[in-house]
């Protein structure tokens, strides 16, 4: 999933520290999901924190003011010399890598845009108002259309933004008719929610207990690592072959192996969640172990060697239990890959 946040959004908590924003990351994370920032987002964004530094400074000094009228011994007043630009800049420095818990996206919008938004505008289309204001809004929407163009018509793209008046329906639910006509695929799903709480409600709150404590306490272990020892032993002869010249011996001789065991770290480098419905879900996971092998050379000395190895893992969650495991193994991405 695509979201997309309007700067009503943001400079609803300016420090992205709330419950709200915790959740939207996490839920980033768990689902591999892109948080998408429009330009004009990031720049009006650096506008209205640069604004907000000043007021409250100034309503600082005044109340530092107003308080020492009151005292016999004033306290000193506020002397310090703010940079506004550059505390801008490192504010939304802050914010790209407070969302960038999987994926952040900047689409840039297009000179080109002019005649689009004239055409809406005399002609009252939204997210136009009655009156032909919004040209900020239009600037943000085609930034959205250009970037569902060029990311696929196939995936679902979500967008966050208190402006019910100018983009949403009569109920405040619905993105308006009119922008969803500039959506030229029937194929695209499109959410539009007023507010993170609403979209949290919709798609966070069902994969809430999903964490990476959640899966490891949950996983049959024991069969992972009976899986992961047949994947190791179904590694082609080649690539034992390859090991053994380069790290054993390079005579040519003739030697014999055998896996002793596999078993995998008892925790997920990786994971994402995809939501089927209300209780399904499927997790695509990384995982990571080590093996031990036993090479047996022509005169019988015995080498045990340990690698490292990856694999990746399908589970199926429904109500809450793990149902099912399909694994995918790589040979080259295990110490073996080393030696080509």
């Amino acid at each position: 999933m695509h979201i997309i946040l309007d700067t009503n959004i943001l400079r609803s908590d300016f420090s992205l520290r709330s419950g709200q924003f915790e959740s939207l990351i996490d839920y980033s994370k768990k689902t591999g999901s892109i948080i998408v920032l429009p330009q004009l987002v990031l720049e009006e964004l650096a506008s209205l924190y640069k604004r907000s530094i000043i007021e409250c400074y100034a309503n600082a000094t005044n109340a530092i003011k107003n308080l020492n009228s009151l005292l016999e011994k004033p306290v000193a007043e506020l002397k310090y010399n703010l940079s506004c630009e550059a505390l801008s800049e490192e504010y939304i420095k802050y914010v790209e890598h407070k969302l960038n818990a999987y994926c952040l996206s900047k689409p840039e919008y297009k000179d080109s845009y002019l005649k689009q938004l004239v055409h809406k505008s005399i002609n009252r289309i939204k997210p136009f108002s009655d009156k032909g204001d919004g040209f900020r809004d239009g600037i943000i929407w085609l930034t959205i259309v250009d970037y569902i163009t060029l990311n696929g018509f196939d995936d679902e793209y979500t967008f966050i933004s208190n402006n019910t008046r100018d983009f949403s329906d009569f109920n405040g639910n619905r993105l308006h008719v009119d922008l969803l006509s500039d959506i030229v695929s029937s194929r695209t799903k499109f959410n539009y929610y007023k507010n993170l709480n609403a979209f949290l409600e919709s798609h966070a709150s069902d994969i809430d207990f999903i964490s990476n404590d959640w899966i490891c306490k949950n996983l049959d272990w024991e069969l992972i690592n009976l899986q992961a020892l047949k994947m190791v032993e179904a590694i082609h002869y080649v690539y034992y072959e390859a090991y053994y010249k380069k790290t054993i011996s390079d005579n040519n001789e003739k030697f014999n192996y055998e896996v002793l065991k596999a078993s995998i770290c008892r925790k997920l480098d990786a994971f994402y969640v995809n939501k089927s419905s209300t209780e399904t879900f499927t997790i695509h996971s990384r995982l990571s172990g080590i093996c031990e092998i036993n090479f047996i050379s022509d005169d019988k000395k015995i080498h045990i060697r340990t690698l490292t190895f990856g694999l990746e893992y399908q589970f199926t969650i429904i109500e809450r239990i793990i149902i099912s495991y399909q694994e995918t193994f790589y040979p080259e991405e295990t110490g073996f890959a080393d030696v080509f």
